[in-house]
């Protein structure tokens, strides 16, 4: 029986079988700054096929920072935006995510994503309310 029912998708992978991450090596380090790079390499093994890929995220961040309320009235304190572009092993593909990284709530979302397989998408955050 094949772990892939075909109702989960990945956003990272765009694969329809959940993966199991073997290792990741990082030189992240928070809290994010303006014109920080980072990368993210990472092993992971695709739960319906059991194979495993080799996957490469390099990230840079923004200059300035920027006022929350501009994406919604509802997010608190400023973002930094967040660049990477990614290179998958397995579907071969190449993707570029922007993120915003919130600040004051130690959080980032996705705000777009293009990937040669599922072309362009943009994320709008409409009916946002924080609770602490």
């Amino acid at each position: 029986m094949s772990a892939c029912n075909g109702t989960y998708k990945s956003f990272i992978t765009i694969s329809t079988c959940p993966s199991l991450t073997s290792s990741l090596k990082t030189n992240l380090h928070m809290p994010l700054t303006s014109g920080q790079s980072f990368f993210f390499n990472l092993t992971r093994e695709d739960m319906g096929s059991n194979k495993k890929t080799q996957d490469r995220m390099q990230c840079e961040t923004g200059q300035e920072w920027i006022a929350a309320s501009g994406i919604n009235a509802g997010f608190p304190g400023r973002y930094l935006p967040v660049s990477c572009k990614t290179v998958l092993s397995v579907p071969a593909t190449t993707m570029t995510i922007d993120y915003r990284w919130f600040e004051d709530l130690g959080i980032s979302l996705t705000v777009k994503s293009v990937s040669e397989k599922e072309g362009a998408s943009t994320y709008k955050y409409s009916d946002v309310r924080i609770q602490k």
